[in-house]
């Protein structure tokens, strides 16, 4: 069953991560991911992330900015599971891939605006937000998705996600 597949995925890419950020975790990760309909690039190149960002941006567009906090909860079981395995993920693609890592941000904050929240959503409008001003130059942008980032994780967001989000905005 779905659910189960997803749980062995998450356990063999927490063994690779705990195992000195083994990248062999990725690429069990992207697998996964693959199996669940969810087609992400293992190298993302600066053409993918354009266009990613671009929907992003879009859907930011089509949602409003102010309107994303007052999404729904996700539903959704098998976005659910998604994240889960781009939120495992996160800290191994942040120590091998940085172009990989940024995609599963963008990956995070498109499925949050077309599902719904998830407890990571915060996180990834706070890398969102950092990105933005420190490789885009884009305050405006980088501020209001912080601020964005803030509510989301003070409504939905576990401890974890709270103590990230809140550094990362200091």
């Amino acid at each position: 069953d779905r659910e189960d597949r997803i749980q062995l995925h998450l356990i063999a890419i927490l063994y690779a991560t705990k195992n000195d950020f083994d990248a062999r975790g990725l690429e069990i990760g992207l697998q996964a991911l693959r199996e669940l309909d969810c087609h992400l690039p293992s190298n993302p190149g600066l053409f993918y992330i354009a266009r990613e960002l671009f929907k992003i941006r879009r859907l930011i567009k089509k949602v409003g900015k102010d309107r994303i906090g007052n999404l729904p909860p996700a539903r959704n079981e098998k976005v659910k599971g998604i994240v889960d395995i781009i939120t495992a993920l996160l800290p191994n693609a942040y120590n091998n891939k940085e172009n990989l890592q940024f995609a599963f941000t963008m990956k995070i904050c498109e499925l949050t605006l077309r599902y719904g929240i998830f407890p990571v959503s915060g996180l990834g409008f706070m890398m969102l937000a950092a990105v933005s001003i420190i490789r885009l130059g884009d305050f405006a942008l980088g501020i209001s998705l912080g601020k964005t980032a803030l509510d989301l994780t003070e409504k939905y967001g576990t401890p974890r996600e709270k103590y990230i989000v809140n550094f990362l905005y200091g």
